[in-house]
């Protein structure tokens, strides 16, 4: 199996430090907020180990944005967005799926 190396935009960092915010906001648990943040990181690194056997993205309004070629796997309330280039691992956004009071 193919491993692959994680990059993470700056788009994506930005968009988890207002999740971590959010978090923290609505649970108003600190412990919480780095539980959420630290299974997210958690997931943006195992992909690493199975990122290519994620098939594409088929949200339209993803595509349009990022491309033909962006996959995207789900932690809890937070899609995770990503393109594969060689042996890189391109986190692009991170995107909340539902309302963040649906934490």
């Amino acid at each position: 199996m193919k491993k692959h190396n994680i990059q993470v935009s700056l788009e994506a960092l930005n968009d988890l430090n207002y999740i971590s915010d959010c978090v923290l906001y609505t649970s108003k648990s600190k412990i919480i907020a780095k539980n959420y943040i630290a299974g997210i990181r958690l997931t943006m690194n195992n992909l690493a180990n199975y990122g290519d056997s994620i098939a594409f993205c088929q949200n339209k309004t993803i595509i349009d944005k990022h491309g033909p070629f962006v996959h995207r796997v789900n932690y809890k309330k937070v899609a995770i967005i990503y393109t594969i280039e060689g042996n890189d691992i391109f986190i692009l956004e991170l995107r909340f799926q539902y309302s963040i009071t649906d934490l």
